[in-house]
């Protein structure tokens, strides 16, 4: 099992794919500085001061519920829960 930091994983959740991208708000003081599917490949990531965008495969892993991770460049425990 990798070894990581404390807090620094972030876990998203898709339940249904319908684009080819994600974008997320930026958080202030974090970058994404790795990102992939749980058990799967990796996820490419543009960031700027205000979004991060991730590039999502045509297919995505789990027709039910695919799980990307998130390695923060930092503490993520107090980051507020995003819902959409």
């Amino acid at each position: 099992m990798p070894q990581h930091e404390k807090g620094t994983m972030s876990i998203c959740l898709f339940l249904e794919g319908e684009n080819d991208q994600l974008i997320i708000p930026a958080i202030p003081g974090l970058k994404i500085m790795d990102a992939h599917f749980l058990h799967g490949e990796a996820v490419s990531v543009m960031q700027d001061e205000q979004h991060s965008i991730l590039r999502l495969p045509e297919k995505l892993p789990d027709e039910d519920c695919s799980v990307l991770v998130l390695k923060m460049s930092g503490n993520v425990d107090q980051v507020p829960v995003l819902d959409k």
